[in-house]
């Protein structure tokens, strides 16, 4: 089966199309996928393979995107996922972020 290399040849030809083609296939799958992607500086991507909450929080921040790691914080509700998503929230500006996640920590002297 070549699907993987075909994956890896698209990834660093940028062939997004194809990527998400083989992501949505589901011909793909596992850790090594996934640390693969991320190695390769492609966490967006490996957040489609990803289903555990915590790994999806991590992975939307180490690519500053805030609403997916909302959402991920919120289903996984916990302390140190709040003041992680609260830190990420303050260095991009969004304040509103911010707030909430301090709300949930109930750490209101920063």
């Amino acid at each position: 089966d070549r699907t993987e290399y075909l994956f890896k040849l698209a990834l660093a030809k940028q062939k997004w199309d194809v990527v998400m083609r083989t992501v949505r296939s589901g011909r793909l799958c596992g850790q090594a996928v996934i640390g693969y992607l991320q190695n390769m500086g492609y966490p967006e991507v490996a957040l489609h393979f990803v289903e555990d909450e915590a790994t999806r929080f991590n992975l939307a921040l180490e690519y500053g995107n805030l609403d997916v790691a909302l959402k991920a914080a919120k289903a996984v509700n916990s302390k140190e996922l709040w003041q992680k998503l609260a830190q990420a929230a303050l260095r991009q500006g969004n304040h509103q972020v911010v707030e909430m996640a301090y709300q949930q920590t109930e750490d209101f002297e920063r």
